[in-house]
């Protein structure tokens, strides 16, 4: 709805309220979403009108809308099911949880079986959590609380919170304004003129009875419009009342996860006042020509116009920015289809053509640097519709091209089903990466997006469906289909952190869809139901289209998302356009279009042609072009199969400096063979910005971020440009900043006295900075998020908060009888912010981050710990290393030191984790580095630093370690030296001295990305240097942050986690600067000394002779390094697709050869399911009822119904297992000892006795088989499965399923499929069961005086399936009835509650009382268990921890045993391996193999 039809709801609601209708005026905020009273919800809330609640609040959004909606209704919903337990009304709760609560369990599967089981609780106060519920009305109040701060925060509710301030009665005063003004336009006016009636115009009657001239035919007003009609009320541009659910739809469905509406706000509605326009339209040119009202002075008319809610500022740039002199001409061949320039090399233009070709132009030197033809690269993976294509004709035409974000990769989609993917490496180096069959006919466009940092391709097809990709792997991960025509074009973006794609039809029909299986979020017409491209703004924030239909017609319109309407329709467009008209935006304020053989060009806020261009004429019809990332060149094609590059003068220099460097090449070729190739040490980020050559003109803007096409990703075959890189030497100059103007610095807000700080690290969410001082106190500072800083993460724009807890304590380290000159502080935070480790000298304390409690304590000195890490996998386990240079690794859940390492002189003082390379590395006082294996924990290697004897006072100094983002080259930052190693050998390949021998390094870290180096010295100056070469890029002096204060100086630097050019110094007076770049950043990155080889020292010390051997050593090393890593990535590789190949299998798959179900009535007694189960040889069976009388287990609703009528034949009510028939016998409230009366109750009656039965899992068997071994790795022993369900487009778990026949799948199933697949996953199994952590150490046993009716109890108590048997001992007193530790144990036998399989019912009652290590000695003679493939109870399956995982899945397998219990040499326990543990570690190693593709 337009904003002065909103407005005018809020005139009526104030008149509601003022008039004391109240009922209506609540009825009219629920309908118009535009207000919520929060006091009358907060009424409704406390009085318990939940029916009342839940209508208003669905007004405003619907559970699914988002978390925080679903998270308000669940509220709601829990909050009535808990009142109904409290008031004993069983039946109601039912109900609730049955139809609203229900809904949830999709999302949380483990807490919807959670609140259904306290209906089994006769107060359900006994759950822990809901303990301290009091009674109905504080629970009510505390919910209110919580829901409040939901609503504040939910982005569906912003802008709707605040009733607008409004003088009273205004609505009233409108009116009577709008009489004043008819009355005014009387001809014959009255002193006191009677109004009798709102519905027409006033006129005061003519003296003689003559009727009045109406105001709109009266010649004195020209062509103002009549006033007070409100005509601009509801106006929506082309979406008419005939078309009005489109934007009702998108208001309801879709507002709320794409823009805030306020920040779109419709401006040609809003911006002038109510009937002084005629049109929707409100540019400020035509404002200001319009007639003025009577009455208003000329002064106040020549106001300037505002437009409400609009927040783009576009001063900076004029038209004469927009590229339109043409610099260059490119011959393609070919007709051009699309064009793409590189986002980081923006003068690499990617094309492609009409038939089949892809090209990559430096468009500086008119280069082409890459040519492709249309190839089908794997015929026999075609399917036979386009291996029939193919055969009449093997051409197929470019549809789409397209970069990645980072320009890694590039995609093509093709006119014949086929979308290619591409790996750029730099210069003409292009490799196929994925080939995807990705629809029937044409793929019409392709994309890239990348929601949850997940990179994905998105395409669409004349298949009518869109599909979404896999960048890495190719694997389909979403199809949406909902068009009724050919899709043309898709657009993904990201709001709010909540991904979405645009796609269009050809049909003219444009829709919205989230990345989920629920359908369109949006169904809506393009402006002349035309075929429509869409794009928004550079900056993200505005969505425009452009398109032409059949007639020829075309529309370019910008989009109001919020109200799913259209904004403004640019004027200028032909009236028969040839083809599509296609359009780009640049700088987020020019539109520019192809169209009558020109290029048209619109402000973004003037609907009004900006200006046209010819391009010195030749251009095609309607022509396809590309603005860079920059604005500074755009691509033309032309009608003689060729390109046009335009560009403004930033453009132009930038492009003719590429030339005369290519001109320059030729002069130095030879000197350039000579020097050769310039080598990197190792690869930087694919993100990296190649050098700049604009800085030479300072002024110029962004130029700064334009690189030469240079490689920037230094791989070793890329042919040298030393041409290029001697011209960049010559006008590359040093970045220095002096100035606070210069760059972006906040000091952050501090009340503590001014104590050195020690440390200091951002938060690992980028919103909070943690400090601690020299006095053992931590200071933490958070940044709010708010309308300024919508992602709330650190930034130097704005003060961030120094924050508390309420209850004022400090988080501050024991320090009673220490020191502080000898103390070492340090401290590490865990992975999820929750906790902070840390100490001062004395005991580690363990911080709770949110409360500022204290955990516990531990590891009290001597020796004093030094440095502390979280072990990268486990936050239980944390490295300490420690004053008298040992490091202990320690379990902090069993307060545990597992292991001691020794290998430093000194104290230690840096670790530093690699989880890719799974060592430690670790730094010390004694200037050595030490790396360490994370598997036993054994010394890999030892380096001291090469530290020169004359430059630092101190040369035993602290020593600090950070991993590479690679996590396989590690910095050492020392006094003297910064330097690069290589891990686990710990080989320096670089190091960087100060030639100044007194200047100090105080500390240094890694940017975010691993593509700049912080570092901080004593002279209060930071060097950034760049990652890969430890070149100074910048230099930032003292005075640039800092008053000049010679005795205050950084001593500690932290990177931002996520803003690769934010860092934080700590000072020695405690103050915390945030420091970040200008928008240029920190200036162009140096150029490459020519020949400079893998190691650079700043002192360049040695003779030349000595050097050369030395960098002659270092490459041959470097050859020998590659050589094996890749052979080792070779190996990685075949094993990688070996084991995707595996993973396209399904649960269909798995269940090939299985048999038909087994199972039992609900009026079953127990005795006949244990003589089913017996009978069949199974250890669960699923009960069944008849349909509409029962709840399944946990909420499901699993039926069999007709295959041909769909009519419901019975309905799985839950699964019982063995451990559901022990846990019954040995319940001593269900018969007593009484067994015959135990075992004739009905097996429905105990259902849900072991945590299993709580809860039918179905799988779906189109289910993938990763998604299968996750559900199996986490305890589920075994799910039903529909063969012909009818369910559709379901993969997964359901909660809901109807099938008329099932199978059941077990853990057993999909080891046996494993085991049949050996030869696929041989790297994996080969390895031990101890290697692959595997093993549980937590082994709870019974001994050999046990009981049977005993061990049953401990198997009901633990919810166990089996339980070891080991060796009493006369040395230790324990209680037999008891589960005992049986770790370290003599292991004798199995008790298992599958054993009883082995009786018949009547011979269990005479075997209770027996031992059970007598009883699986005598059930092992029972005819039963000798029809089990001769295996008995009584021979035990047991293996060594360095057994490979391969011959104890074949012991698993052909025992058929769920378990196999880990002895060491002497027979002692070890621990377990169950069936659920070796899937998942299958399943984890499975996917590290997948990340090597």
């Amino acid at each position: 709805m337009p904003s002065l039809s909103r407005e005018l709801v809020f005139l009526i609601l104030q008149f509601l309220d003022e008039e004391k209708y109240k009922e209506t005026a609540y009825k009219l905020e629920e309908e118009t979403g535009f207000f919520f009273n929060m006091r009358y919800f907060e009424n409704c809330i406390t009085n318990g009108e939940w029916e009342e609640v839940e209508k208003y609040l669905s007004g405003f959004t619907k559970f699914d809308d988002n978390r925080y909606s679903m998270k308000i209704f669940f509220e709601i919903q829990k909050q009535k099911y808990l009142e109904a337990l409290d008031k004993r009304e069983k039946g109601r709760a039912l109900e609730i949880l049955v139809k609203d609560l229900k809904v949830f369990s999709t999302f949380n599967e483990e807490l919807y079986k959670e609140i259904t089981m306290l209906l089994t609780l006769e107060n359900f106060r006994e759950n822990e959590q809901l303990s301290k519920y009091g009674n109905t009305k504080s629970a009510r109040a505390i919910m209110l609380v919580e829901l409040k701060k939901l609503i504040e925060v939910n982005p569906v509710f912003r802008d709707k919170l605040q009733f607008p301030t409004l003088k009273n009665s205004r609505l009233r005063t409108l009116i009577n304004q709008s009489l004043n003004w008819q009355h005014q336009l009387c001809k014959n006016s009255r002193p006191n003129p009677e109004i009798k009636t709102l519905f027409v115009d006033h006129t005061c009657g003519p003296p003689n009875g003559a009727r009045a001239p109406s105001p709109v035919t009266n010649p004195l007003m020209g062509s103002i419009p009549k006033v007070g009609g409100f005509p601009l009320i509801g106006a929506c541009g082309p979406f008419q009342p005939a078309a009005a659910s489109a934007p009702a739809l998108l208001t309801a469905s879709i507002a709320g996860w794409m823009a805030n509406p306020s920040s779109v706000a419709n401006q040609a509605v809003s911006a002038s006042p109510i009937g002084l326009s005629a049109s929707g339209t409100a540019d400020s040119e035509n404002v200001l020509k319009r007639p003025r009202p009577f009455g208003i002075s000329e002064e106040m008319n020549s106001l300037p116009v505002t437009y409400p809610g609009q927040s783009h500022a576009h001063t900076l740039y004029s038209s004469d920015d927009l590229p339109k002199s043409v610099f260059a001409n490119i011959d393609q061949g070919s007709t051009v289809k699309s064009m793409d320039f590189h986002p980081v090399q923006q003068t690499l233009l990617l094309v492609g053509t009409n038939i089949g070709d892809i090209s990559i132009w430096e468009v500086g030197s008119r280069e082409r640097l890459v040519s492709r033809n249309f190839k089908v690269w794997n015929h026999g993976a075609c399917s036979m519709t386009l291996q029939a294509t193919l055969a009449s004709e093997c051409t197929a035409a470019v549809n789409q091209v397209i970069w990645s974000s980072d320009g890694d990769l590039l995609g093509v989609a093709y006119s014949k089903h086929i979308v290619h993917v591409y790996s750029y490496h730099g210069s003409n180096d292009l490799r196929s990466h994925l080939e995807i069959e990705a629809h029937i006919g044409s793929v019409n466009d392709l994309a890239f997006s990348q929601p949850n940092k997940q990179l994905w391709v998105v395409t669409c097809g004349d298949d009518k469906t869109i599909k979404v990709w896999d960048a890495v792997t190719g694997n389909r991960q979403f199809t949406f289909d909902g068009h009724e025509g050919p899709v043309y074009s898709v657009c993904p973006h990201q709001k709010e952190n909540i991904p979405f794609i645009f796609s269009t039809a050809i049909d003219g029909k444009i829709k919205a869809w989230l990345y989920d299986n629920l359908g369109s979020r949006v169904d809506y017409d393009a402006p002349g139901h035309s075929c429509t491209t869409m794009a928004y703004s550079t900056d993200g924030t505005r969505l425009f289209s452009c398109g032409s239909n059949k007639e020829g017609e075309s529309h370019i319109v910008e989009w109001n998302e919020s109200e799913g309407a259209v904004k403004r329709t640019y004027c200028g467009l032909g009236k028969q356009s040839v083809g599509i008209v296609q359009f780009d935006t640049t700088r987020s304020r020019f539109l520019a279009a192809g169209d009558e053989f020109q290029v048209k060009f619109w402000d973004m806020d003037n609907v009004n042609l900006l200006t046209a261009i010819n391009a010195d004429g030749g251009l095609a019809a309607s022509p396809c072009l590309r603005f860079t990332k920059n604005g500074n060149l755009l691509a033309v094609s032309t009608n003689d199969n060729g390109i046009k590059i335009l560009a403004n003068s930033d453009g132009i220099r930038l492009l003719r400096s590429i030339e005369s460097c290519a001109l320059d090449a030729s002069r130095v070729a030879s000197a350039a063979a000579a020097k050769g190739p310039i080598i990197s040490t190792f690869g930087t980020s694919s993100s990296t910005t190649g050098t700049s050559i604009a800085v030479a003109d300072r002024s110029a803007p962004m130029t700064a971020n334009v690189g030469l096409n240079v490689d920037s990703r230094n791989l070793p075959d890329v042919r040298p440009r030393v041409a290029d890189e001697l011209e960049k030497s010559k006008i590359w100059k040093l970045t220095e900043i002096h100035e606070p103007s210069q760059l972006r610095s906040l000091r952050l807000p501090d009340s503590f006295m001014p104590i050195r700080l020690v440390r200091m690290i951002y938060t690992n969410s980028g919103g909070a900075i943690l400090a601690l001082t020299d006095n053992a106190v931590h200071k933490l500072w958070k940044w709010q998020k708010n309308e300024q800083n919508l992602t709330g993460k650190a930034t130097s724009s704005l003060q961030p908060q120094l924050w508390q807890p309420s209850s004022g304590i400090m988080m501050t380290n024991d320090i009673r009888e220490t020191n502080q000159e000898d103390a070492v502080p340090c401290f590490a935070l865990s992975k999820n912010d929750s906790y902070v480790l840390s100490a001062s000298g004395r005991k580690v304390s363990l911080f709770n981050l949110m409360t500022f409690k204290t955990m516990t304590t531990f590891m009290a000195p001597p020796p004093a710990a030094t440095f502390l890490a979280f072990h990268p996998k486990d936050n239980n386990f944390i490295a300490i290393g420690m004053d008298d240079s040992s490091i202990q690794i320690y379990n902090v859940r069993v307060d545990q030191v597992k292991s001691k390492l020794r290998g430093h002189q000194k104290r230690v003082t840096g670790l530093a984790f690699s989880n890719a390379l799974n060592v430690l590395v670790s730094s010390g006082a004694d200037a050595q580095l030490c790396a360490w294996s994370m598997d036993g924990w054994e010394k890999l290697s030892s380096k001291f630093l090469q530290i020169p004897s004359s430059n630092v006072p101190d040369p035993f100094g602290q020593t600090r370690v950070h991993f590479h983002h690679d996590q396989i080259h590690v910095l050492a930052v020392h006094g003297s030296q910064i330097a690069i190693y290589e891990a686990p050998k710990l080989e320096c390949l670089k190091q960087w001295i100060p030639q100044e021998s007194n200047r100090l390094i105080t500390d240094a870290v890694y940017s975010s990305d691993s593509q700049s180096i912080y570092a901080s010295f004593g002279d209060g100056s930071v060097y950034i240097f760049v990652a890969t070469t430890l070149q100074v890029r910048c230099r930032i002096s003292l005075g640039a942050y800092l008053p000049s204060n010679p005795r205050v100086y950084p001593v500690v630097v932290a990177a931002h986690p996520s803003e690769p050019n934010q860092f934080a110094l700590g000072l020695t007076d405690g103050g915390v600067h945030v420091l970040e770049p200008p928008e240029e950043g920190w200036g162009s990155l140096p150029p490459p000394e020519i020949g400079a080889g893998p190691s650079i020292s700043a002192t360049g010390a040695g003779s030349d002779q000595q050097t050369r051997r030395t960098k002659s050593k270092q490459r041959q090393s470097k050859t020998r390094r590659t050589e094996m890593q890749q052979r080792r990535d070779e190996r990685d590789a075949t094993s990688a697709k070996s084991t995707l190949r595996l993973l396209e299998n399904t649960v269909r798959d798995i269940l090939a050869d299985r048999r038909r179900l087994v199972e039992v009535p609900y009026t079953a007694t127990l005795g006949d399911t244990l003589n089913a189960l017996v009978a069949n040889k199974v250890g669960a069976v699923p009960v069944a009822a008849p349909p509409g009388h029962w709840i399944g287990a946990g909420g499901t609703m699993t039926v069999e119904s007709d295959k041909l009528t769909g009519a419901v034949r019975k309905h799985y009510i839950g699964m019982v297992t063995m451990l559901d028939i022990v846990s019954h016998i040995a319940d001593d409230r269900t018969g007593g000892a009484d067994l015959d009366k135990k075992m004739v109750v009905p097996v429905s009656s105990i259902i849900g006795q072991s945590l299993e039965g709580l809860s039918l899992w179905t799988l779906n068997p189109n289910t993938s088989l990763l998604e299968c071994m996750e559900l199996f790795s986490k305890g589920i022993h075994r799910a039903l499965v529909p063969m012909d369900s009818q369910m559709e487009n379901v993969q997964g778990v359901e909660l809901v399923e109807s099938a008329s026949s099932y199978r059941m799948l077990t853990q057993m199933d999909l080891l046996k499929f494993l085991k049949d697949h050996a030869s696929e996953l041989e790297d994996i199994i080969s390895s031990s069961v101890k290697e692959l952590g595997t093993i549980n150490e937590n082994v709870y046993a019974i001994n050999d005086r046990t009981k049977v009716i005993e061990g049953i109890k401990c198997l009901r108590t633990a919810l166990l399936n089996a339980v070891p048997i080991v060796q009493s001992s006369d040395d230790i007193e324990e209680d037999h009835r008891q589960l005992i530790n049986g770790k370290g144990r003599k292991l004798i036998g199995t008790f298992s509650g599958t054993d009883l399989r082995g009786c018949h019912f009547s011979a269990l009652q005479t075997w209770l009382p027996l031992r059970a290590h007598e009883f699986t000695e005598l059930v092992s003679t029972s005819p039963l268990f000798a029809a089990r493939e001769g295996l008995s109870p009584k021979q035990l399956v047991t293996c060594h921890p360095d057994l490979p995982l391969s011959e104890v899945i074949d012991k698993v397998v052909s025992q058929h045993v769920h378990r196999v219990w880990v002895v060491d040499q002497q027979g002692l326990l070890v621990g377990l391996v169950s069936l659920s543990d070796i899937v998942r570690v299958m399943r984890v190693s499975m996917l590290s193999k997948i990340d090597v593709m």
